[in-house]
């Protein structure tokens, strides 16, 4: 016999929540006291979940370790709906475990799929699902199918207003963002995708979306190939080194230098690119 599921219902009791989450607990294998007790004196206290979203954010972020596993049971279970503000100052390690037989999962899968499709790797794919569309799902409580363009320019306000508030930069969320409109495009989800630039780009702006750390390199070796190189062979690097560029700043966003990456895996890195580049030049 199957566990019972762990989304939410309506209505629902602060007693349903906890069962629902014991349920959460022993599928995943994990759990104990304090994880319980965490679960069982948050209920007490806001026993309307939705009620903790409206707590200051530093308030949210200060929550221990024995009460942030709920409160992610809480939004993977379509149960709390905790701010962008939240969702992006804090790092969601373990969300593909916890996505496991969530109601998310199914839309997580559909889209990685069709990213699949575009021509992003398994590890690119992944990243801008749970960087972008996760987010997404969690904050809007709508399925897949009924994100609309308005909720990604909620989540790159809600960057903007980070930037402003801590002076992180939200570079990969914007680059993530570019590649989850491309999909939800060819998913039928929006109407339009991105609108190329109408004047061409200078180097510079063409590699916009490249960690700034490792910009003016690409640019300079760009601005060399144009002494050797016809201008299409010199716009087709760039296309290549924005696509490489965009790919390190998904798999690590703190990249500092070029010179940070190890021999071997730099390889392998090139590798995976090459593959990706091909699967994308015929798109």
């Amino acid at each position: 016999m199957q566990p019972a599921h762990d989304y939410a219902p309506e209505p629902e009791s602060p007693a349903d929540i906890y069962a629902a989450y014991l349920v959460h607990l022993k599928r995943r294998r994990r759990g104990n006291t304090a994880y319980t007790q965490a679960a069982r004196s948050f209920l007490r206290r806001w026993p309307q979940v939705q009620q903790w979203a409206d707590l200051p954010l530093d308030t949210r972020l200060a929550a221990n370790c024995s009460t942030r596993p709920f409160i992610t049971f809480l939004m993977v279970s379509r149960r709390l709906q905790p701010g962008y503000d939240y969702l992006l100052n804090r790092k969601l390690a373990s969300l593909w475990h916890e996505l496991t037989d969530s109601c998310l999962e199914p839309d997580l899968n559909q889209f990685i799929s069709a990213a699949l499709e575009l021509g992003f790797t398994q590890r690119v794919a992944s990243a801008i699902g749970s960087q972008i569309i996760a987010r997404l799902l969690i904050q809007t409580g709508r399925p897949l199918a009924d994100l609309r363009e308005s909720d990604l320019q909620d989540l790159l306000n809600a960057c903007d207003i980070r930037q402003m508030r801590t002076g992180r930069g939200a570079r990969h969320y914007r680059s993530t963002t570019h590649s989850a409109r491309q999909t939800l495009f060819h998913l039928g989800i929006l109407d339009s995708e991105a609108q190329p630039a109408v004047t061409p780009l200078t180097l510079d702006e063409r590699m916009a979306d490249v960690p700034a750390t490792l910009r003016p390199a690409f640019v300079a070796y760009l601005q060399r190939k144009r002494a050797t190189c016809v201008a299409k062979t010199v716009s087709s690097l760039a296309t290549r080194l924005a696509h490489f560029g965009r790919y390190l700043t998904a798999i690590d966003p703190d990249i500092a230098s070029l010179s940070a990456l190890d021999r071997a895996p730099t390889h392998r890195t090139v590798h995976r690119f090459t593959d990706h580049h091909r699967q994308h030049r015929h798109r």
